[in-house]
């Protein structure tokens, strides 16, 4: 037990805050027209992030997300990217028509863990939840390379 109005003292109070300040950090990113509504879509990953940060308590020399898992994470297996950030998503030959543009636009919200190098997204014309292996991230705040 911890005193009364002493949260520096209590594990579960401090692991709170630091979950706030990582999410807080990864909204204050997200593009200016990510629709507010679907931030629980951003947890998985916001997890994932933290986890691979944070060491774990019983074995310091690896992370919490290693020590959970049984596993080493592959970033070439599983890239992170910006969350919330508008994609331009390339699609398939055999999901468009003849004269359909080669992309579509949507944002980002975490990689596909159980797919092999790909994203997940929400498709800015559906609203839906899809995952594509050929994305382009258009952060608005870094500028893009021509």
């Amino acid at each position: 037990l911890v005193p009364p109005h002493i949260h520096r003292r209590n594990a579960a109070e401090r692991a709170i805050r630091t979950f706030k300040a990582h999410f807080l950090a990864i909204l204050a990113g997200v593009a200016s027209d990510f629709p507010r509504n679907l931030w629980d879509l951003l947890l998985p990953q916001t997890e994932l992030t933290l986890n691979l940060l944070r060491k774990a308590s019983l074995q310091p020399d690896i992370s919490a997300w290693e020590y959970f898992e049984g596993r080493k994470f592959d970033y070439n297996v599983t890239p992170l990217g910006p969350l919330g950030c508008q994609l331009m998503i390339h699609k398939k030959a055999s999901t468009r028509n003849l004269w359909d543009f080669r992309t579509t636009e949507g944002w980002s919200i975490g990689a596909a863990m159980d797919s092999y190098r790909c994203d997940r997204y929400i498709s800015k014309d559906t609203k839906a939840l899809a995952i594509s292996d050929t994305v382009e991230y258009r952060h608005e705040y870094l500028p893009l390379r021509t």
